[in-house]
């Protein structure tokens, strides 16, 4: 599986395990799981999917989410 990323102007790919290392399960106060993104590069776009699994199966994937990350 690969994850694409636009920094700036050009494309590359990373490997979902490189992605992995960058996403960290956390809990808030409350005991609500969420996931931290780190290590993202300044001045990027990202595209993020999500796809949930429970009992009854795996979500559809939400709708597009194009983010940025401020210039570093």
């Amino acid at each position: 599986m690969q994850v694409k990323v636009k920094p700036g102007t050009y494309e590359f790919e990373s490997t979902i395990e490189d992605w992995m290392r960058r996403v960290r399960e956390e809990h808030d106060s409350d005991g609500i799981l969420y996931y931290l993104l780190q290590q993202l590069y300044p001045s990027s776009y990202y595209q993020l999917e999500v796809k949930a699994m429970n009992d009854v199966g795996w979500s559809e994937v939400n709708p597009e989410f194009i983010f940025s990350t401020a210039s570093g």
